[in-house]
């Protein structure tokens, strides 16, 4: 049996195990997220999670990105950007306008439509 479901108390809800597991600096499973996280982009890790950061409170634009990480706005941004959003980590919106089917605007946000993902909340709770 893995040693995280040892660890599951069934006296407490789903979300009070996951919060003291994952949530709390003491949890066994605290510093997983930074591992996997590490481990998926290597060198690129430190760099790919200030992207992350960056949309934690919103979604943002290319250029907003860029200024907040004071980066400029293509090449290794553009990269991080996509394999990020490959990995589900951020996604990618864009609207357009239906008459002329010309794009009006690229935003990029956490992963997140109707409530907070896993990511969002372990990027607040670590910053």
């Amino acid at each position: 049996m893995p040693r995280y479901l040892e660890e599951i108390d069934p006296r407490k809800t789903a979300e009070q195990n996951i919060e003291r597991l994952c949530f709390h600096k003491g949890g066994l499973l605290f510093h997983e997220f930074d591992q996997i996280f590490h481990d998926i982009f290597t060198r690129k890790a430190a760099s790919y999670r200030e992207i992350v950061r960056a949309l934690v409170d919103g979604p943002r634009n290319v250029l907003q990105i860029s200024k907040t990480l004071k980066r400029a706005s293509g090449g290794s941004l553009s990269e991080a950007l996509r394999d990020l959003d490959g990995a589900g980590f951020i996604e990618e919106d864009r609207s357009f306008n239906p008459d002329t089917a010309k794009d009006l605007a690229r935003t990029l946000r956490g992963p997140h439509r109707t409530g907070p993902s896993i990511a969002s909340v372990l990027f607040q709770k670590h910053r």
